[in-house]
């Protein structure tokens, strides 16, 4: 639990406003060469995922899982018409409602723009089975849609992390 509040602490607490630009709209990220193509069977969407990764289908949405060690992105089109921010609020109130005395604590939830469209980003820390992790979401409208766009990762490989959801970010298209 200390851990995931001092992961927090260090990187600024609560709001959007912190010292760093989004992931979502970091510039020069391209998808790096041998990442395998993937689209949505229903077309909502493309992307390319790191090789290894499987991507699982879970019903309402689909996560790509590194073997092994616990990262994995998650994604999920919906047609709820929720516009971003608020949708992230609901996300953000249910995940501490499932996860009450799992040490939660919001690193930042607000604005952002994703690929040029009006997004709202999610980034917090928590606890999972005694294992510090930290996610990072980001959701927009596009085609009819809202995307939803998960990564999550234990807290000590987060910053070796930042080239994949970078280059996971890049490489997602809607549909």
């Amino acid at each position: 639990a200390a851990a995931a509040v001092q992961l927090a602490a260090r990187d600024g607490g609560g709001g959007g406003s912190g010292r760093r630009p989004p992931a979502a709209e970091r510039q020069g990220t391209a998808v790096p060469d041998g990442w395998q193509p993937y689209a949505d069977p229903q077309g909502a969407y493309r992307l390319a995922h790191p090789p290894g990764w499987t991507p699982v289908d879970r019903g309402a949405f689909t996560d790509f899982v590194e073997p092994g060690d616990g990262r994995f992105f998650r994604v999920q089109p919906t047609s709820d018409g929720l516009q971003p921010l608020p949708a992230q609020q609901r996300l953000e109130r249910s995940f501490i409602a499932r996860h009450s005395g799992d040490a939660y604590r919001r690193v930042r939830l607000g604005t952002t723009t994703f690929k040029g469209l009006p997004a709202a980003e999610w980034e917090f820390t928590f606890v999972d089975g005694g294992r510090p992790r930290r996610g990072y979401d980001v959701t927009f409208t596009a085609g009819g849609l809202r995307h939803a766009i998960l990564f999550q990762a234990g807290a000590e490989q987060w910053p070796a992390s930042q080239d994949d959801l970078r280059a996971f970010l890049a490489g997602y298209r809607p549909g």
